[in-house]
């Protein structure tokens, strides 16, 4: 609705960058108004063994308290990378920032999650690359 009624307002650019940037802007705000944290949602595992169940679950913990640890345009620019999917141009736009910026901080985030290591029990492999 937000979209549709400021759609007027639009001055062009990337549609995908702005309409962001309208989620960003009503999160922030609903995050104002209710002061508490988002709980992530649980989502259904893909393998169904109770030893992967646990093993995703302590994983995506291990995420969620990692990625608290960050500031709040760190964690906007990892989530719109790898939750969204948006590119370096698509991230910058949307938070109004340089692309050096946008690829400064993903690497240093990925750094320090390496660090915690945030690793795969069942491959080896880090959750993110």
């Amino acid at each position: 609705m937000k979209c549709y009624e400021n759609l007027a307002k639009f001055k062009g650019g990337s549609f995908k960058a702005w309409l962001f940037r309208i989620a960003i802007n009503h999160l922030i705000d609903f995050k104002r108004k209710h002061k508490e944290d988002a709980t992530p949602l649980e989502e259904t595992p893909s393998l169904c063994t109770p030893e992967s169940v646990l093993i995703a679950k302590e994983q995506k913990e291990l995420l969620q308290q990692c990625l608290t640890t960050l500031d709040d345009k760190t964690r906007q620019i990892f989530i719109l990378k790898y939750a969204s999917n948006c590119t370096y141009e698509d991230i910058a736009e949307t938070l109004h920032i340089p692309i050096t910026e946008v690829r400064n901080r993903l690497y240093r985030t990925k750094t320090r999650l390496r660090k915690s290591k945030l690793k795969g029990v069942l491959n080896g492999e880090l959750l993110i690359d």
